[in-house]
Order: structure tokens, then sequence, then C-alpha cells
């Protein structure tokens, strides 16, 4: 079709509708399709008529960075054509397009990210005005997520290169709870654990094999938090950096239990401690609680020289210096785990904290209405195209066999005894003055017969429900 004559300029107005559930409205002005001005301009009161789309010129849009567009309506929508010559052409389009996600605090990251739409002619023939109404509820067309919680919508205007585009962007934030309980949460407790391993005997043999079983727990915790993880090489998410320290830090468990068990080794053997870095960790008089004991080869020197005198020698009285090793050392391990899991404990929560938020944009209906054209695939399983039957009283009736795949919205709290509710949004394509949705639903029809046994789930009810969509039934 030829481009109407520009209302702009050289340019045609296009102004551009965005709802957020599937549906997308372009309307603009074509002065040739008026009648206001022309004789006999009332035409029986007709202000409006519906002309099959490839009648008219179509203001072609695009969308960019998309991975795929599908087309919900079952049939092509007709265009509507106003008394001034506004025509209104809208599709129920469901887009899925990718993000740059930054994952550098994952899981308590927070993304923006937005699909831009831009008009498919030349630059100086089409500008593009969109209407996006801030005050329209956009919460009712919106289901709830279970992984991110929607924090803002809005629009931005770009221009790239020559062509003008809008950016209709979201701003969301991750819900960190599942990593939290599920993943978090056991390895602090794992932490805390190992610290124990400092107050067992160190004649009880276990102190080892006990720090090497929560290395390879902590391991398997990584190894979840990676399977959790997306994909990336820009930066080092947070989980990651925690759990690689966690490893770290068990490491490092098992070889102070080592030293110690060493230094129980030899308190038999030899009660002095020469090795200086060691006498100054856990001999000084902060960690001991008193001071240093006198040198126990100067002890026995002064104890030769008695015995020259004449005066027999007294018992050697000199402390163990080992054993007062072995304890302070457990004291001193134990002491740090136990401040390193509180410190994890105090930033995880922090984190936690800061990414809780309670004013997210979700669905306000606890109905079907929240599921408004969220199919993800519609099969016409027809092999033909089906007749219309036309009835002597100008009844017409049409039918189709669909395989309609849709999402549900499942709550999760009670499972595996969980009971759920799920159903699928119909509505007409025109207008809402123009058509009056009427559903039959024989409540005594044996659809159990059509019904395939499913091992999962057990259906309890099936049943219609009728809402209106501010402007949709």
């Amino acid at each position: 079709a030829v481009r109407p004559p520009p209302d702009n300029g050289t340019a045609n107005t296009v102004t551009l509708f965005i709802f957020l559930f599937s549906l997308v409205k372009v309307q603009w002005f074509d002065s040739r399709l008026s009648w206001l001005t022309k004789p006999n301009s009332s035409f029986g009161g007709v202000r409006r008529i519906s002309v099959p789309s490839k009648m008219v010129w179509i203001a072609g849009l695009t969308f960019d960075n998309v991975l795929g567009i599908k087309d919900l309506s079952l049939d092509e929508p007709p265009v509507s054509i106003f008394i001034n010559g506004l025509v209104h052409h809208q599709k129920e389009l469901l887009v899925t397009f990718k993000c740059q996600m930054e994952m550098q605090y994952f899981p308590f990251d927070s993304q923006k990210c937005g699909i831009s739409i831009r008009s498919q002619n030349l630059p100086h023939e089409t500008m593009l005005k969109t209407n996006f109404n801030r005050d329209f509820p956009t919460e009712k067309y919106l289901s709830r997520n279970n992984e991110f919680c929607i924090k803002r919508i809005f629009l931005e205007k770009h221009r790239l290169d020559l062509v003008d585009a809008v950016i209709l962007a979201l701003k969301f934030q991750r819900r960190s709870a599942f990593y939290v309980t599920n993943l978090l949460f056991p390895s602090i407790l794992l932490l805390a654990i190992s610290a124990l391993a400092f107050r067992m005997p160190p004649d009880c043999g276990e102190r080892v094999s006990f720090s090497i079983t929560i290395v390879l727990s902590m391991c398997v915790f990584l190894q979840l938090a990676g399977n959790y993880t997306p994909t990336q090489s820009e930066s080092v998410p947070l989980i990651t950096w925690y759990f690689s320290i966690a490893v770290v830090m068990t490491i490092l468990n098992v070889l102070c239990n080592a030293f110690v068990l060493r230094c129980h080794s030899k308190q038999h053997n030899s009660a002095h401690v020469s090795n200086r870095l060691i006498r100054a960790l856990f001999l000084n008089r902060l960690v001991t609680g008193r001071k240093p004991q006198v040198h126990a080869a100067q002890d026995t020197a002064d104890q030769s020289e008695g015995s020259d005198g004449g005066i027999p020698p007294s018992p050697l009285t000199t402390t163990n210096e080992c054993s007062i090793v072995v304890a302070s050392a457990d004291k001193v391990f134990f002491a740090m785990n136990i401040f390193v899991t509180v410190l994890t404990v105090i930033v995880t929560s922090a984190f936690a904290v800061s990414a809780y938020s309670n004013n997210c944009i979700e669905g306000t209906f606890s109905s079907l209405v929240d599921l408004v054209k969220e199919e993800m695939e519609i099969k016409d399983v027809t092999l033909d195209e089906p007749p219309a039957l036309i009835f002597n009283s100008g009844f017409v009736q049409h039918q189709k066999v669909l395989l309609v795949t849709f999402k549900c919205q499942m709550e999760m709290q009670y499972f595996p005894f969980d009971s759920q509710k799920c159903g699928i949004s119909i509505r007409p394509q025109t207008l809402p003055h123009e058509t009056m949705l009427k559903i039959f639903f024989l409540q005594n029809f044996s659809t159990e017969k059509y019904l395939a046994r499913n091992n999962e789930f057990c259906i309890k009810r099936i049943f219609l429900e009728k809402h209106r969509l501010d402007v949709l039934d």
C-alpha cells in the first residue's frame, strides 16, 4: 500500500501504545480514509469501520535485540478506521529478548533490561511517538515471578544512527530467598560446626577426619552454587567468592588440626618449644594469661650448680610448654572460626536485607486473570480450515481444534502437599465496545472422558470465571 500524505512536515506521526500483556497497538492518521468532510459524511451515523489489514498502509514496527517473536493472534486482526481518518492497528505478540546482566553481586543483584522498538520505514517518513500511561495499573497484567521482583517500568528514547527508537526498560531485583535458605544458610552452619573440631580432645583421633568431611561438604556446596550461577566470565559472582573463601577456611582448619596434633605428640618427648614464631603466637601472656616460663635448660643448669655445692638438687618444676601450645592453639583457632562465622552471618544478613523489597510490581488478582495471554504455544491441529456454518436465523458457528500450551504461576509453599489453581484467559481481539463475550460451559458434560490420566496431578474441578481487565472482558 502507498504511504499516506505526511501530517508532520515530511513524516507520518505513528503513536505506539505498549501494554504488558502481549498487546502492542499503533495508530496514525490517513487523510485519504477520512469521510468526515465528505458529502453525506454521516453515512447513517457510522463513525468507525473495520477492514482487513492488507487493504491499507500499515506503519511497520520492528524489535531489536530479540531472540524470537510469536504472534498470539489466531487470525490476522482487522484494522479499525475512524471517521476522522485515525487508523488503529493492534497485535498480540509474545516477544523474547536478550538482556546483558551484571552478575557481580549474584544472588543479591539488581538488573536493568529493555527492548528497543523502532519503525521499519525510512527515518524521514515516520516519526515514532510513544504513549505509556504511568498511572495505568500495569501490575494487574503481570503475574508474579518466583525469581525476579520488578521494581520499575519506564520508557527511554534513543536515536540509533538516523532512526528514532524507544526502549521499554525494566528494573528488577533478584529474589535471593532460595539461595540464602538452600546454599548460604547450610554452609554457614558447616562453618560453625567446623569450629567444634578444636573442642575435641586430641586423643580422640577424629579431629582430622571430621575436618576433611567438612571440606568435602563445602566443595559440594561450591559445585551446587556453580550449577545455579549463570555461566559468564566478565566477573566473579559474590556467591562464588563466598564459597571459595569457605573452602579455603575449612582447608586451613585441617592444617590447624594437624598442627595441634603434632604439638600434642611432641609433648611426651620434649617439654620445651624452641620455635620463636610458635612461642610468640601461643606462649604470650595475652593467650595463656600468665608470664612465659623460664627456659628449661637454664633451670637444669642451676640445679647442676646447686648439686656441685653439696646442696641436693630440687625436683624439676618447669611447665610442659607443648601442652600449653596445644591448649592455646585450640583456644585461638576456635575463637577465629567463631569470629569468621559471626562476621559471615552479619555480612550475609546485610546483603539479604538490602536486596529484600516488598514494593514489587506484580499481579494483584488472585484468580485466573494473572495469566492474561501468556500462552507459550498455540497449535492448530485441524487438517484443513474448517468451514463456518450459517443458519437461516443469521446465527454463525465457527469451530477450531487447538492445542494450547500455557504457563501457570504455582505456589510451592506446601510442596509436596500443595494444591494449585491455574487457567487460561480468553478474550476477543476486537475493540471492547464492539464485542461482548459470552461463554457456555456445560457443567454436566462428561469432560473426564476426554482427559488423559496424569501421574503427577489430580484435577479436582474445572470451572469458568469472568473478569473485566479495565477495558477488556
